[in-house]
């Protein structure tokens, strides 16, 4: 159907934002639905550690409630016009109303509001996305099911963080390999104390 998708929407008072790899539409008795599939690429090969599969679950599960909530929900578009600073009666530019033409998009649209408006429009014409999502890497494919209790419980986690509202954590024993790559792992107290037991 499609690739790099970007999907957008307001979770838990935060914008999330987001590129869906490919969308494909797949037919479960009878119905089409989209199919959200994320590749990952992988630097050796192995395949991913369940770490690595988690977070590429928790994304992709993100991109399906982003994906479902702008087929069945009100965009929300003053708060996206206010929060990222934008005005929405400003006429757009001739290329990109061209561009909008050429596409097929809609002739009436002149202005970022207008183009909103068709993209609500769009989106509310589209199906949900289908419950199994799938990950795949040159090393095979993983189709898993949407948990939405969990995922919820893991994004409200990672935002309390990003919100000020609860301290940094140190990366679980499983994924001590990402303070390899880490800007920080200098001044990093768990790194100290892991070298430590090493000698």
């Amino acid at each position: 159907m499609t690739r790099e998708l970007p999907v957008v929407g307001l979770v838990e008072g935060v914008w999330l934002i987001g590129i869906i790899d490919e969308v494909r539409m797949s037919e479960q008795s009878g119905m089409k639905q989209p199919l959200l599939v994320d590749t990952k690429t992988r630097s050796r090969a192995a395949p991913p550690s369940e770490p690595q599969k988690r977070n590429a679950r928790l994304q992709l599960m993100c991109y399906k409630f982003l994906w479902d909530n702008i087929v069945t929900s009100e965009f929300p578009s003053s708060s996206f016009f206010q929060y990222f600073g934008l005005r929405p009666q400003r006429s757009l530019s001739k290329d990109i109303r061209k561009h909008i033409v050429d596409s097929g998009i809609g002739k009436k649209v002149q202005s970022l509001n207008d183009l909103i408006k068709l993209y609500r429009s769009t989106c509310k014409s589209l199906p949900l996305a289908h419950t199994p999502l799938l990950i795949r890497s040159l090393l095979g494919e993983e189709e898993f099911s949407f948990d939405k209790s969990w995922m919820e419980n893991r994004l409200r986690w990672h935002l309390q963080y990003w919100l000020g509202k609860r301290a940094a954590d140190f990366v679980p024993e499983d994924e001590c390999w990402k303070c390899q790559h880490c800007s920080f792992s200098a001044v990093c107290p768990k790194v100290k104390l892991l070298s430590q037991e090493e000698e």
